[in-house]
């Protein structure tokens, strides 16, 4: 289905023995009604507005194309503007029809384009949600480190000796035993500078099947940061990290190449699912080969996927 037309209007020829309540009719077959009129200065055409493009579009083709019809202006807004701190649910996801990273702000926000308007407006709701609650915590914080007025001399009396009880002996942990390393897959890729976005369960699963990994992933974590997050994706082969390696590699989901936001993938050591971002290890051929995480603006040349595995 082609979306070329990005509106959810349809201006619609009619029959001359067609009212409005037939055509309303009519045209409802389509998808969910947001309004129908008749267009200003003809009596034998309509104006018909869908909650979702994907109706409209669907319309037109139906009536035969340019022909009988054509696309009118957007009613409604389809686009929202949310943080990199804000989490879509599965269902929200579901209904997206682009994503765009704004990297004039450089803070991990995105807009966000819904096929139907009525997500749209659900997603606007929940996150004007989201930003009042962290306001409120950022307050609520803020409150309980000022200190208040008049007990300033507070701060020059000695701490108390209850708040610090004497230490009477260290714990003897010589005889501890050994934490047991669990059976991991043995091929694990760090994928560096995800856009936020793609950094929940939902959608990094949504991509990783879309690449056709589904068969081969064995678990995988994610990791917000500012401006940019991580993920990592324990794969059951060597074949299968090669390639998620090389599909991630590079790729720049913002589409603006003037903004040094590269994805970078390599393989790493092994790691507990549990405690999935400790110290790194990247594994390479023990040749010459930088084996410190690169940054942002550094070269990353040479990986291999077997070898060694050194300590950065």
């Amino acid at each position: 289905m082609s979306l070329g037309c990005g509106t959810n209007t349809v201006f619609a020829a009619i029959p001359r023995e067609m009212s409005l309540a037939s055509a309303k009719r009519a045209f409802g077959k389509f998808g969910d009604l947001a309004s129908i009129e008749m267009l200003p200065g003809s009596s034998r055409a309509v104006s018909v507005s869908y909650f979702d493009i994907r109706a409209a579009v669907v319309a037109m083709q139906a009536l035969g194309g340019a022909r009988y019809c054509r696309p009118g202006p957007q009613i409604g807004d389809r686009s929202v503007c949310v943080s990199g701190e804000f989490r879509l649910s599965e269902i929200d996801i579901a209904g997206i029809s682009n994503c765009i990273v704004n990297t004039d702000e450089n803070d991990g926000s995105c807009t966000v384009e819904f096929f139907d308007i009525r997500d749209a407006e659900r997603v606007r709701s929940a996150f004007k949600s989201f930003e009042e609650e962290e306001g409120e915590e950022d307050e609520e914080q803020q409150a309980e480190l000022e200190r208040p007025p008049g007990l300033e001399h507070l701060a020059a009396l000695p701490a108390s000796s209850e708040a610090c009880p004497e230490v009477k002996g260290l714990k003897d942990v010589t005889n501890m035993p050994q934490a047991k390393r669990s059976s991991l897959p043995h091929y694990c890729v760090l994928v560096h500078n995800m856009p936020n976005m793609l950094c929940t369960n939902a959608c990094l699963e949504a991509t990783l099947q879309q690449a056709g990994f589904q068969g081969a992933v064995a678990h995988f974590t994610t990791k917000p940061g500012k401006p940019c997050g991580e993920a990592i994706v324990w794969l059951k082969n060597k074949e299968a990290a090669e390639a998620c390696i090389a599909h991630f590699q590079g790729r720049r989901w913002n589409g603006d190449n003037k903004v040094d936001k590269e994805v970078r993938a390599w393989l790493v050591s092994d790691r507990s699912m549990s405690d999935p971002w400790g110290p790194r290890k990247r594994c390479d051929t023990g040749n010459s080969v930088s084996t410190v995480c690169p940054s942002d603006g550094e070269e990353d040349h040479g990986f291999s996927h077997a070898g060694a595995c050194h300590t950065t």
